[in-house]
């Protein structure tokens, strides 16, 4: 297998662009996003944000949800 060397700053890339939908989020809101808030509702929130304001279509809300959890499961 290859090294890539730009893998690490795709990677920094992805989670920005993650940290910049989560702000985007809290100010759509006006909610103050924390682990507690981190719930049922954040995620029908969050869902429906990607939808109807992001208009994101399903494989894109895929990969933006699978970074959150990977992000989450790491923190």
């Amino acid at each position: 297998i290859r090294h890539n060397p730009r893998a690490k700053e795709l990677t920094i890339k992805k989670f920005k662009t993650l940290k910049n939908i989560l702000f985007e989020l809290e100010e759509y809101y006006s909610f103050k996003l924390t682990f507690d808030s981190i719930n049922h509702d954040f995620k029908v929130k969050y869902e429906t944000f990607l939808i109807e304001k992001k208009k994101y279509v399903n494989n894109t809300i895929e990969k933006y949800t699978s970074e959150l959890k990977y992000f989450l499961h790491w923190a």
